[in-house]
């Protein structure tokens, strides 16, 4: 018995062999071995086919502000002292101490966004709106 990709129809070996529809011809044999090799290959794939991005900025911000501002969000989760996942997107805080400009002193944390590219990129641009507005 064979499985089609796309439509998830299965048919027998005479049909896939007389089938000429490319989304029929990228099937797989099901049982119990050949699904589960099927699911573990396509697990891998998928894995390997996300787009890892990874954002390391310098904030002119305190870590206690950051983390109060992640710790405001719904969505947010702790791993730890300095990581925190905000939906897909990983981030992790570095404090790396205080920034003279003349006699202004400013606090500095890095900060590393990473995941995958669209989380990332959604989460970043939602942190920047949150810290870049007038006055932070």
């Amino acid at each position: 018995m064979y499985l089609c990709m796309k439509s998830g129809c299965r048919m027998s070996g005479e049909d896939f062999a007389r089938s000429k529809n490319p989304v029929e011809a990228r099937a797989f044999i099901v049982n119990e071995q050949g699904k589960d090799a099927f699911l573990r290959q396509a697990t891998a794939r998928a894995r390997e086919q996300k787009m890892d991005m990874t954002i390391q900025e310098n904030w002119a911000l305190s870590m206690a502000r950051i983390e109060e501002y992640l710790q405001s969000l719904e969505q947010a989760r702790r791993l730890s002292a300095t990581h925190y996942e905000v939906g897909g997107c990983e981030l992790l805080l570095q404090p790396l101490g205080e920034s003279n400009v003349g006699r202004y002193a400013f606090p500095r944390t890095l900060v590393t966004f990473s995941g995958e590219e669209r989380e990332v990129s959604s989460f970043h641009r939602q942190f920047m709106l949150r810290f870049l507005t007038l006055g932070g």
